[in-house]
């Protein structure tokens, strides 16, 4: 008899023991992860006390992640905390910058212990409260503020070559460019320059083929801030590209922007309006369809760019007008639409098209092209339309919670 007590005492403790995780765990927070940069192994094995479910609607914090490139090439990342259910109406952000340079490891750290803090006002009122613990180590007073003897000047040089051959064909190609930006609150100073050379061979039965194609482009931007939802600034450009025809183009513009939403909330949403006034030179390598060697327009470019990231997905899409001033008849319409739709639980849909109404074709070359040139694509062929779409989607369904990490072969 006094061993089936002590037998019973035991169960009575084991079972205590095993409810009181069970109870916390069923308290435990929902977290849904918008991120497309975060790992969601690293997260799960460093925050295990949340669940990770696998849709939105199942959960108690939708948390939305979006980055922005610095002046000095870091990121800056925001996360957007959205309280559902239990914690409807509890909102929270915050935003804090990744350097040049961070490594992989250390950008998980940083994202993972940002996120932790971000979620302490959902985790106070939750069972959990009773295990955050908070400690606060001011920086020391006194330290002498870092000069910059760069002046917010960053220089970027890249390079890359690639030599491919087999028994009848051998291809080539090299790219380098220049990057040099200056970017403060007030004003944004680019330039970017690009080479590219590229040349295939072919080798048939009675005849070899050579294909060649160059291209050079240099960009210069000044643009000057006015307020948190206006803008000014200026480009001048430069291409030189066989493809296209151009020995050279020279292009000047002056641009004013307006941006519906504030610029502090642009890696989220922005609306922009950008009307462009310029002049366009351009000097052909071969004599054009309209027996012209050089010409020169006043252009008109109207663009209108709307980008989203919100709890029903993310959403982006660009219209733009160009127009000569000089000859009203020749003209572009340009236009990209992109979106990817949580519709319900577990289902996304993704889909985008870009299409182009082309009537602006002036540079033409007036001896046409060769058969080589048309099948290999080296120059560009007269048409009067660009037209390109893509449709995708993706169904998960199953358990909501799986918090486990296993990584065997690399899976």
């Amino acid at each position: 008899m006094e061993k089936m007590k002590k037998l019973s005492t035991l169960l009575f403790f084991g079972l205590f023991i095993t409810l009181l995780p069970a109870q916390e765990s069923e308290d435990a927070l929902r977290l849904y992860i918008d991120c497309s940069f975060c790992s969601q192994d690293y997260l799960r094995q460093h925050l295990p006390y949340l669940e990770y479910v696998r849709s939105r609607q199942m959960a108690d914090v939708h948390l939305i992640a979006s980055q922005w490139p610095t002046a000095a090439r870091g990121k800056e990342v925001r996360y957007e905390l959205i309280g559902q259910d239990r914690f409807s109406g509890l909102k929270d952000s915050l935003s804090f910058v990744l350097p040049l340079g961070t490594s992989e490891n250390e950008q998980n750290e940083r994202l993972t212990a940002e996120l932790e803090t971000a979620l302490i006002p959902f985790l106070a009122q939750t069972n959990y409260r009773k295990f955050l613990s908070f400690s606060y180590h001011p920086e020391e007073k006194g330290g002498a503020s870092v000069a910059d003897p760069w002046k917010n000047w960053v220089f970027t040089l890249s390079a890359s070559g690639r030599y491919r051959k087999e028994a009848s064909f051998r291809s080539s190609n090299l790219r380098s460019t220049v990057t040099i930006r200056k970017v403060t609150p007030e004003l944004r100073l680019q330039s970017y320059n690009y080479l590219g050379l590229n040349e295939s061979l072919f080798n048939t039965e009675d005849s070899q083929v050579r294909s060649i194609s160059r291209e050079l482009y240099s960009s210069n931007v000044a643009i000057k801030s006015i307020s948190d939802h206006w803008s000014y600034g200026g480009e001048v450009e430069f291409r030189s590209s066989w493809f296209d025809n151009l020995k050279f183009q020279n292009r000047y513009w002056l641009a004013l922007e307006y941006n519906l939403f504030p610029y502090s909330e642009s890696s989220r949403r922005q609306l922009r309006i950008t009307p462009e006034l310029g002049y366009d030179y351009r000097h052909y390598n071969d004599t054009t369809i309209y027996n012209r060697i050089r010409e020169g327009f006043l252009a008109l470019d109207l663009q209108a760019a709307l980008e989203m990231k919100e709890q029903w997905g993310e959403a982006s899409t660009y219209i733009e007008v160009v127009s000569f001033l000089n000859d009203p008849a020749r003209y572009q319409l340009n236009l990209w639409a992109g979106v990817s739709l949580n519709l319900f639980q577990g289902l996304t849909l993704n889909l985008d098209c870009d299409a182009s109404l082309i009537r602006n074709q002036v540079g033409l070359p007036q001896a046409g092209l060769t058969r080589e040139e048309v099948l290999l694509q080296q120059r560009q062929q007269a048409t009067n339309f660009r037209l390109s779409t893509s449709l995708g989607f993706s169904y998960t369904f199953g358990s909501i919670y799986n918090n486990v990490v296993n990584p065997r072969f690399g899976y």
